[in-house]
Order: structure tokens, then sequence, then C-alpha cells
């Protein structure tokens, strides 16, 4: 009864929606889940009787995970911040199928990223921000071939776009659109709950 009690609370209109202790929207900490799709791709040089080839391989995946940060009011409307989030799983990854029934194929298993954010309060409800940072990302490599440079981490530079919406006391709903350099593609739907 009194988890039922707790939610309805988060979950209900009000003027004080989504604001830190210094009575600022979308400012203080929070953290919540997250669900994405991704694509996980690589390149390969592949020689055979023709001479060398470049070809790049890529698939679509699902994954889940969670983040936690803490945003500043800089301005009346300028929020800027830091976030820390993790994923796992991302589908099948990429697999070629190479000359001679030879295969190569990377799954991805779990990655995580560190972003500073600014943001841009558009209203009382709506925040639009902008992300860069680190990630990393974690892959299951399987091949029947050595491959010259192939590593089962994968990091670099990480950035994105993204829109947060409150739409409870405590509880919004953003949607976040993110790039590790050289490894995936991310678009992600998050429900952050602010304390």
């Amino acid at each position: 009864m009194k988890r039922v009690a707790v939610l309805g609370w988060m979950l209900m209109p009000g003027p004080a929606i989504a604001q830190g202790a210094d009575g600022q929207p979308m400012t203080g900490g929070y953290a919540g889940p997250e669900f994405s799709v991704q694509e996980h791709g690589f390149g390969l040089d592949i020689e055979d009787g023709f001479g060398s080839r470049n070809s790049s391989f890529s698939r679509v995946g699902v994954a889940g995970g969670g983040f936690a940060g803490f945003d500043f009011a800089v301005a009346d409307r300028i929020r800027v911040g830091a976030e820390a989030g993790a994923t796992i799983g991302g589908g099948g990854g990429g697999r070629a199928d190479l000359p001679g029934g030879n295969r190569f194929e990377l799954r991805p298993r779990w990655g995580y990223r560190t972003m500073a954010r600014l943001g841009y309060v558009a209203s009382g409800r709506t925040m639009i921000y902008g992300q860069v940072g680190y990630g990393a990302q974690r892959y299951r490599l399987r091949t029947s071939i050595f491959v010259d440079g192939v590593r089962d981490w994968n990091r670099g530079l990480a950035y994105g776009l993204g829109v947060e919406h409150r739409v409870g006391r405590a509880v919004s709903l953003r949607l976040d659109a993110r790039r590790i350099a050289g490894t995936s593609n991310q678009l992600s739907i998050g429900l952050p709950i602010r304390f």
C-alpha cells in the first residue's frame, strides 16, 4: 500500500516538479533506468585472390541499463552537469562470413560512459541538452581466424543530444541519441527520477 502511495506522489503533477533544493526546475541529483536500440559494427580489410578490399559490417539490437547524474543551474535557463551510465546487451553485434568458410563476429556484452552535460530549459517541463565525454564497450570476440588489431574492448569519444520532459512530481521521460566513436550508435528512452 505504501508503494502505491509513493508512486502516486511521484507521478502527481504540481508546480514543484523535478526541481532541486534551490527551487530551480531540472536541477539536483537524478537516476533511472533506460532502454536503447544500438547499432554495433566494424570494418575489415579482407584479402583474397583478387586483392584487398574494405568491408563494413553492422547489426542492430536492444540493450538495457541505467544512469545517474547531477545538474546545476548556472543561469535562469542554463544547466550544466555530469552523468555516468552503463548498458548491458546490445544484440548480436556485427558478423562477417569470410572466404574459405571462416567467420568473424563481435557481440556486445556491456558498456559504460561518463558525460558532461549542457542543457537549456525551454519551459518549466522541458530541457534540451547536449553531452560529451568518454565511452567504452566490451565485446565477446568470436572468430575462426586471426585478425590483426582486433580488441574485445573499444573506447572512444562519446557525444550526443537529448530532450527531457517531466511527466510527474519527480519523474521525467527522456529521449537520448548518442554515439561512441568507432563503437556504436545508440537511441535510448530513459526515466530520470530527480531527488
